[in-house]
């Protein structure tokens, strides 16, 4: 994986390979296996987790729509804490999401008496199931939403 410290070079799990680990994980920085897989420190693990909810927030407002600005609350609250880590990719994402989201909602419902509104409203629909696919993937898999 790109941007991280891999720790392939001790072959076998070692306490040597845990205090190392450990050191960088203290540090913030990102360690992967061998295979690619990223190890997480507490923090990131729980600022993950976050992301996880703020993605599955997005996707229940299909049927309870506040829960999309709930997402987004929880986004702006939490953005300072994911500054500076591959997670932040995925608060910016989440956040456009919203807000081209309730853009395109507007002028959807503003162009429902030309009946284009609907088609409108359609792809808005179908652009944030997208994206909240997308984010939702790529994070399982530890990835950023953006390539640097």
């Amino acid at each position: 994986c790109m941007m991280c410290m891999k720790v392939h070079y001790i072959k076998h799990f070692s306490f040597k390979k845990y205090l190392i680990i450990q050191a960088l994980l203290v540090y913030g920085l990102r360690v992967c296996e061998p295979n690619g897989a990223i190890i997480l420190g507490q923090k990131q693990q729980a600022l993950k987790t976050v992301t996880t909810v703020v993605y599955a927030l997005q996707a229940i407002s299909f049927v309870f729509g506040i829960t999309f600005i709930a997402a987004v609350i929880v986004n702006y609250v939490k953005l300072a804490a994911v500054e500076g880590t591959w997670l932040e990719s995925h608060f910016l994402w989440q956040i456009r999401t919203f807000w081209y989201s309730v853009l395109w909602s507007i002028i959807g419902f503003v162009l429902v008496f030309v009946l284009v509104g609907y088609l409108v409203l359609a792809a808005d629909a179908l652009w944030v199931i997208y994206r909240i696919v997308k984010g939702w993937l790529n994070l399982s898999e530890g990835k950023a939403m953006y390539k640097d």
